[in-house]
């Protein structure tokens, strides 16, 4: 996470308050607390904390929708940045952040849903990473891995990067036994994500709705 928003987010901590704002500052911290928040339960669990475990779950039944809806404040003040409208890069974009959030929203409720199923629930909250990993692993690319420094490039290399890790956790369930993974719901959104990315994005249709989320003329 650290270099995925290196170049363009903490190597320009300097410029605030002229070109970073409070809502990115909020939005970068309450992204990075809930990794370190799946990080923190699963040591709870490994070392018999159940009770504190139990607490910070119920604690992201706040922090989650609140992460959720700092998500779409960012993505909607990308939006009305350009005064002329939605150029193509930001409506590509917008596919990305629609997309991380509705499966970091679908996971996170399946893994409440399945809470009293410990197989169940840990998949499922595993998944909230792989919705954020979208985010980051482009980031890794586009800014970091030489000939991916275009949007094609770096979305083509995040998908591989995510569908390689998820493929292995799927292939290791099917050792298991588990033959319906629940790795599957967070592969097939993400799957969904990139068809968005290539079909939907350039759409007309899509754009318009983006110019209308963000308040521009039609």
């Amino acid at each position: 996470m650290v270099v995925a928003f290196f170049k363009s987010y903490l190597a320009m901590l300097k410029e605030f308050p002229e070109r970073l704002t409070w809502t990115l500052h909020v939005h970068g911290a309450l992204m990075a607390g809930w990794l370190a928040m799946l990080s923190a339960q699963a040591w709870f669990v490994r070392s018999g904390r159940m009770n504190l475990h139990r607490l910070v779950g119920r604690a992201s039944y706040i922090y989650l929708p609140i992460t959720i809806l700092s998500g779409f404040v960012i993505m909607h003040g990308a939006m009305m940045r350009p005064t002329d409208g939605v150029t193509a890069e930001i409506a590509r974009d917008a596919v990305f952040q629609h997309m991380m959030l509705l499966s970091l929203a679908i996971s996170w409720g399946l893994a409440i849903a399945y809470r009293r199923q410990p197989a169940l629930h840990i998949r499922f909250m595993v998944s909230t990473a792989f919705a954020i990993g979208t985010t980051i692993f482009f980031r890794i690319f586009f800014f970091w891995v030489p000939g991916f420094d275009t949007f094609d490039a770096a979305a083509g290399g995040n998908f591989v990067v995510l569908g390689l890790m998820l493929g292995a956790l799927l292939a290791n369930d099917w050792r298991l036994g588990v033959r319906r993974s629940p790795f599957w719901v967070i592969t097939v959104l993400i799957g969904v994500q990139y068809f968005c990315y290539r079909v939907v994005a350039p759409m007309e249709v899509w754009i318009d709705y983006c110019n209308w989320l963000a308040g521009h003329a039609a």
